[in-house]
């Protein structure tokens, strides 16, 4: 819960968006690309939430990946 016992009497809301893409570098490396977008009716602004991943595909049993990412807060 977010306000406790008051929780049925606030307007809290949010809405948002992501979209998602993906690259091939070589054949063996992809990099995915990421954007999320949050509307909270509590802030004046939105957010937005980055992500980036390296996707390495050493065969087709194994891959390994490095992401970042940053999260709304």
């Amino acid at each position: 819960t977010l306000f406790g016992r008051y929780d049925a009497d606030d307007d809290y809301r949010i809405m948002g968006a992501y979209m998602q893409g993906t690259s091939s570098l070589t054949d063996q490396l992809d990099l995915t690309y990421a954007v999320r977008y949050d509307d909270f009716n509590l802030f004046d602004e939105g957010i937005i939430a980055p992500r980036l991943a390296l996707v390495y595909k050493a065969s087709d049993k194994h891959t390994f990946r490095a992401s970042y990412n940053q999260a709304a807060f």
